[in-house]
């Protein structure tokens, strides 16, 4: 199912010919799921631009290129489901990720704008955004720190889940039946979302302190001024980078 937009040769090639097979095996596609991603770890100042590039590449190229074959059967059908597996680090930023961050932020803005370009076409375009998910990825990373550092299982495994209020991982069964839920009938009145599946992470305070009456008030002077002026309808977050 060519697109009228030209593409790398590859990607034309390699992308276009897997939907269709798929589509040759299974009939037009009517759901598709955005799954695909990798986050190599780096001080910003110390990130290589290859590493930056093939990380925007996987994780909102490719979202882009399949996302835009995919939706031709979907408009046909005047129906369509497309979910992309984000994560938190759309939603806050993450120290050391920073293309990581940056590639998810912006796969969740294409996520929040396709949908209001499908929201009269019967196509819902959502995120689910995950922190750490009990997989042979994770699992892998936690032996990795034990063997280079020495810590035990348990101390290993609390670096995934200490800024979870849980205490846990995310189990796959979790984000599998909320991207099911979102492709089903009953979520027909849902797009444009960004679903945090996350123990509460992304509610809690990486500042660890409760924020000050000063900081509160000084706020609240500054919108009450001139110098504010343009400032209207908006929500001011004061909350130690939560909602970073």
């Amino acid at each position: 199912m060519p697109v009228s937009h030209p593409r790398p040769p590859f990607i034309a090639w390699s992308v276009e010919k897997a939907f269709a097979l798929a589509t040759d095996s299974f009939g037009p596609v009517e759901i598709l799921i955005n799954c695909a991603g990798v986050a190599p770890t780096a001080p910003f100042h110390r990130m290589e631009f290859a590493d930056w590039q093939k990380t925007l590449d996987v994780n909102l190229n490719g979202v882009f290129h399949c996302t835009q074959v995919a939706l031709g059967d979907m408009k046909s059908a005047s129906w369509g489901r497309i979910v992309t597996i984000a994560s938190t680090a759309s939603l806050r930023g993450f120290a050391y990720v920073s293309g990581y961050c940056a590639s998810k932020h912006a796969a969740l803005g294409l996520t929040r704008a396709l949908a209001l370009e499908t929201a009269q076409l019967g196509i819902t375009v959502n995120a689910v955004c995950p922190s750490y998910v009990d997989t042979d990825i994770v699992r892998e990373a936690i032996q990795e720190i034990m063997t280079k550092t020495g810590r035990s299982e348990a101390e290993a495994l609390q670096h995934f889940t200490q800024s979870s209020p849980q205490g846990r991982l995310v189990e796959a069964s979790e984000v599998a039946a909320s991207v099911s839920w979102l492709c089903s009938g009953s979520a027909a009145s849902v797009t444009g979302q960004a679903i945090a599946i996350d123990g509460g992470s992304t509610a809690s305070s990486p500042q660890g302190r409760l924020v000050e009456a000063s900081e509160v008030a000084a706020s609240v002077s500054w919108l009450c001024s001139g110098s504010a002026a343009s400032v209207t309808g908006q929500a001011i977050a004061i909350d130690g980078g939560s909602t970073a």
